[in-house]
């Protein structure tokens, strides 16, 4: 067990490192499964991270299978301390920090140790204190956790980062829920009422390959103009036309149009280095779905 374990973080630590160098292209679609885990389509999401099969934030920072905490909650005072209470039954792994360890600097460290390792974070405090606190380690929209707040008398649940990638908005509703508040989203596509590239990377699973596609995508998608979903996988490509058909904002095909517009974009979905149009290049935002699996098994009498 031990010989397996070692082999499994060996590999993990390659993967790791050759993701970050120039054979990404290669491995972003790469799995590492841990002992005795299944790999389920619902509970893994962007990059090599495992996550909460209910929720699946999606991250792309290259940890590989660690037990984290799922949730961290800064309650700012004892009324927000008790308010936080209600959260355990509707979060098993939740961590309620006490408003004295937040005192005297506390709060600043636990959170920097909070963004590095939790899969989201709820203050309930004024909004200030949580953009403070968290601001010096903004990295991106597919590293950073989900980032709520939510005021002392829970009357708001607001998503303060990672709305889509991170799972903010999910988080914020279901806080939300919970406490019987009204959710703050303030993402372009979900009040205009449309689907975002991100729900598609979520839906399914998808490593992101280009992050900076996703804004030309959902520009497109607020201003009405066209954005393909090309998947050269017939199954797939009709299961994200079903999931995806209402309100009709996409359009779906299994290869590039031969007759381009120049403000269409494209959202390509391939676990190979297949080319793309010349003139498509800056307008395409590329995913890859988890099809490579590496693992390690034992079998008694083979060396």
């Amino acid at each position: 067990m031990r010989l397996k374990e070692s082999l499994i973080n060996s590999i993990s630590v390659i993967a790791s490192k050759a993701k970050q160098s120039r054979a990404r292209r290669q491995i972003n679609n790469l799995e590492i499964a841990a002992p005795s885990t299944t790999l389920l389509h619902e509970g893994i999401c962007q990059g090599t991270r495992f996550h909460n099969p209910k929720w699946c934030w999606a991250r792309n920072d290259g940890l590989i299978g660690i037990n984290q905490s799922f949730l961290n909650v800064f309650p700012i005072t004892e009324r927000a301390h008790g308010l936080a209470q209600k959260l355990v039954k509707g979060f098993p792994d939740v961590v309620i920090h006490a408003p004295d360890d937040l005192k005297r600097g506390g709060l600043k460290a636990k959170a920097q140790a909070a963004f590095k390792k939790s899969e989201a974070m709820l203050f309930i405090s004024a909004t200030g204190i949580a953009v403070r606190s968290i601001a010096p380690f903004l990295r991106g929209k597919h590293l950073d956790p989900a980032i709520v707040v939510m005021d002392e008398r829970a009357r708001f649940s607001i998503s303060l980062v990672g709305g889509h990638l991170g799972g903010a908005n999910a988080l914020a509703k279901e806080i939300a829920r919970i406490y019987k508040a009204t959710p703050v989203i303030t993402t372009a596509t979900d009040i205009a009422g449309k689907p975002c590239a991100e729900d598609i990377v979520k839906r399914f699973s998808l490593a992101v390959e280009n992050v900076k596609g996703i804004k030309p995508v959902n520009s497109a998608i607020l201003n009405g103009a066209r954005v393909f979903v090309i998947d050269g996988n017939a199954r797939r490509l009709q299961q994200t036309k079903a999931a995806f058909k209402d309100p009709p904002v996409f359009r779906f095909s299994s290869r590039f149009p031969a007759v381009r517009k120049p403000t269409d974009v494209f959202i390509y979905i391939t676990p190979f280095i297949a080319p793309i149009p010349p003139d498509c290049l800056s307008s395409t935002l590329v995913l890859r779905p988890k099809e490579f699996i590496v693992g390690i098994g034992c079998m008694r009498g083979v060396s």
